[in-house]
């Protein structure tokens, strides 16, 4: 199960003191999705669903310095705990997303 609770997201100015860089991108999602079930994000250009589909991947802190709030939960655990090796087990194995420019 993958729990988005009440997660926000900022891009900072630092990395050193994390200071966010204006509004956050995201604000306050919050949704659920069950074993088996899928999820499509459907909206306006620009409304935040590929920021939010590439923060449940943590890949928006590969590209970008980013400060959030709120959690991400897969099966009860935080994703911003998990290290290399348990996110590319998750990545693709269990939660993946198409991306709107594939390369």
């Amino acid at each position: 199960m993958l729990e988005v609770r009440n997660f926000s997201l900022w891009l900072t100015a630092n990395a050193a003191n994390g200071q966010s860089n204006g509004p956050p991108l995201l604000r306050d999602i919050t949704f659920t999705i069950g074993e088996g079930e899928c999820l499509a994000l459907a909206g306006e250009s620009g409304s935040g669903k590929s920021v939010t589909a590439l923060s449940i991947l943590r890949l928006m802190e590969e590209t970008r310095r980013t400060r959030h709030e709120g959690q991400i939960l897969w099966r009860g655990e935080d994703i911003f705990a998990f290290d290399d090796r348990r996110l590319r087990s998750l990545r693709g194995n269990r939660i993946a997303m198409i991306f709107q420019e594939p390369m």
